[in-house]
């Protein structure tokens, strides 16, 4: 019961941390939209302090809309791997090992063979 609880809670953290990276990746972005939207139905500029220049009017779309959901993308599998184990030992085992493709493809069938009572020289 107590494992349980401790799971539960362990994914419920995961899950936040996985909404809390997707709403400061995105909300720049949806934040814009919503700018944008409201100053064309009210035909008025954007603030000017912050947007008075070309460069920010312009790059501000840029940084919100692709650089950040680039950075979301890019942090998603940092965040699967530091908080999910199982994640974590199958990334080891297939992309961070030291083996060739043929090694682990004989380690594989060994595996196999060993789990399987009926070896390749012994079938029927």
């Amino acid at each position: 019961d107590f494992i349980q609880k401790r799971r539960n809670r362990r994914a419920s953290v995961t899950v936040a941390v996985f909404t809390g990276l997707f709403l400061f990746c995105n909300l720049p972005f949806f934040t814009l939209m919503v700018l944008n939207i409201l100053t064309r139905a009210l035909n008025y500029k954007y603030p000017e302090p912050f947007f008075k220049g070309a460069f920010m009017s312009q790059y501000s779309w840029l940084i919100a809309k692709i650089v950040l959901t680039v950075m979301n993308a890019a942090l998603n599998p940092v965040v699967y791997y530091h908080r999910i184990t199982e994640y974590r030992v199958w990334l080891l085992n297939q992309g961070l090992s030291s083996q060739t493709p043929s090694s682990s493809m004989e380690r594989e069938r060994s595996e196999n063979n060993r789990c399987n009572p009926v070896s390749e020289g012994n079938q029927l």
